[in-house]
């Protein structure tokens, strides 16, 4: 194995365990116990209103992803338990990511990112919410009702459901209200669509 992995690996990592072997790795060269440590370090920027630092450890947890979870393992029902958790951490430290860049005030570099992600979680609301905001505050309204649009035609012909009455009051503000009034108005906590600031 050290042929294979040079410098990964020392004499005593690979060991005789009835009925088989036991790989000892150290903790930091696991991926998955790396992006759990980066993730908790960056909600706790994040809670702390500390937007800059959350990004950059945010980052730091998503970078560790090559695909999805233990994509070549062969699984059974505890590792698939383990791979689904890890797919839905994924997914909160995106939206994580996401609320502190617009925290920020970095919505214009959020939208074709936004945009590529609801087409990969067509029924995520949050995300589209995220991208309503980000559109509007940049002056394109228009988009953001198109982007309600699009989730709403989602939800009817997969699930035959409307977007939820948060989205849809959130709606009528974008149509009623201009960009500043709308910045109050925002799902901003990852998970829920509760209105809270993002601009600060």
């Amino acid at each position: 194995m050290s042929q294979h992995f040079p410098g990964h690996f020392s004499g005593e990592s690979l060991v005789t365990c009835s009925p088989g072997y036991v790989l000892r790795v150290p903790e930091d060269r696991i991926d998955s116990i790396s992006f759990e440590r980066y993730n908790q370090e960056g909600r706790e920027h994040f809670y702390a209103g500390h937007p800059v630092e959350a990004r950059a450890k945010l980052n730091a947890a998503l970078a560790l992803w090559r695909g999805d979870a233990m994509a070549d393992v062969q699984r059974g029902h505890r590792l698939q338990a383990h791979a689904v958790g890890l797919e839905e951490q994924r997914i909160e430290c995106l939206q994580l990511r996401i609320a502190a860049e617009m925290r920020l005030g970095r919505q214009h570099e959020c939208i074709s990112e936004l945009r590529s992600i609801v087409a990969t979680y067509p029924l995520n609301e949050w995300f589209y919410a995220q991208l309503m905001c980000a559109l509007t505050l940049v002056g394109r309204r228009g988009e953001a009702l198109e982007a309600y649009q699009d989730l709403r035609r989602v939800l009817t012909e997969e699930l035959g459901l409307d977007p939820s009455p948060e989205l849809q009051r959130f709606q009528m503000e974008i149509l009623n209200a201009d960009a500043q009034t709308l910045i109050d108005r925002v799902p901003d906590s990852p998970g829920s669509l509760t209105m809270s600031e993002i601009v600060r």
